[in-house]
């Protein structure tokens, strides 16, 4: 026999009584006058344990009662329960530390591998799901944010900004896409010598850019990049990894109403990974094999935007600003100069 400490409520009256409930050796539940009633263990009602926190004990002709006898109901719940509940398990698991650090030893790894594995993975997924629309809407979008925020209009002149469209066009003829691009010339002090691709297809390319450029072959090579970009839909997979609370609810729901609006300003903080670069990278170089372009037109353009980038942000440095900051989204310079060297990089069919 095993006796419970409680306090009943009646379900009349806002006050409690002290009871004692007996629990003989067959699982039979007694309750004492003036409340007399009897039925088994297993047809109560009982809250799962939380630490020593009293448990509610309902009875099915309406009375319940609390006890903070929790060590005596798990000891009945063992013997006359055979189904443990789900928080019944997780009190056992909590209650021994052994298995406690074992799960925390392996929740680490497990989440790295969500979070390197995972994630991307769904992203791409998601991307090459979304209708091509959501694209066009995010970079016309970011465009304008952009254009309000750091861009102003090009001081490029007309002559060589038709060149450099026309040798575009030429380029876009040789590539399998369904995007319809459009190269967009802009002017920013902020962003120095840049180029970056948005959503869509918009290509945008900044004075300072061209400017550094030293033959149209390297503008050619960095377009082509950036068309890596927009055909592998790294823009919306960047946004998509980097808000994983909205991947997960595309992916459940397969709703993007919600989100569709804040993406644009999502896109614009959004870095591009090291795999997304090398990605880019890997195109361009199957792009200008097969266009004849000389590959080493690549890497001395970025050499080039690397040294412009050191040059100009000596006073960011002398600020405080890490020099690497800029580039730490990308391979090294020497290590895509070494792939654009060999040209023949395992992944390259």
């Amino acid at each position: 026999m095993i006796e419970l400490e409680c306090l009943l409520y009646d379900g009349q009256s806002a006050g409690r009584h002290k009871i004692i409930l007996s629990v003989d050796d067959n699982g039979w539940v007694h309750r004492p006058e003036p409340f007399t009633y009897s039925c088994l263990f297993e047809a109560l009602s009982i809250s799962d344990r939380i630490g020593n926190i009293p448990r509610r004990i309902g009875f099915d002709d309406g009375l319940s009662c609390e006890t903070v006898d929790n060590d005596k109901i798990d000891q009945l719940v063992k013997s006359h329960c055979p189904k443990p509940s789900a928080m019944s398990l997780v009190f056992h698991l909590e209650n021994r530390w052994r298995w406690a650090l074992l799960a925390f030893v392996l929740i680490i790894p497990l989440l790295w591998l969500i979070s390197v594995q995972g994630v991307p993975f769904v992203a791409r997924h998601i991307a090459f799901q979304l209708p091509m629309s959501l694209d066009s809407v995010m970079g016309k979008d970011a465009l304008d944010l952009l254009d309000k925020a750091v861009f102003e209009e090009t001081e490029i002149s007309e002559q060589t900004q038709q060149r450099i469209i026309r040798k575009f066009e030429e380029m876009q003829k040789h590539i399998d896409s369904p995007f319809e691009f459009q190269l967009k010339f802009r002017h920013s002090e902020r962003l120095g010598a840049n180029a970056f691709a948005l959503p869509a297809g918009i290509i945008i390319l900044t004075d300072d850019f061209v400017k550094v450029a030293e033959h149209d072959d390297e503008i050619l090579a960095v377009l082509a990049h950036e068309v890596g970009h927009v055909i592998e839909r790294h823009g919306l997979r960047s946004v998509l990894q980097n808000t994983v609370v909205a991947t997960v609810i595309i992916a459940a729901t397969g709703d993007v109403s919600w989100i569709a609006a804040a993406l644009p300003t999502l896109l614009i903080d959004a870095r591009h990974s090291r795999q997304f670069e090398s990605e880019a990278d890997l195109y361009a170089l199957k792009y200008m094999k097969k266009q004849g372009i000389a590959l080493h037109r690549f890497p001395d353009i970025l050499k080039r935007l690397e040294a412009n980038y050191y040059k100009n942000c000596q006073q960011d440095c002398a600020d405080g600003e890490d020099v690497t900051h800029f580039f730490s989204s990308h391979p090294t310079t020497s290590e895509r100069e070494r792939l654009f060297n060999s040209g023949t990089p395992a992944s390259i069919q």
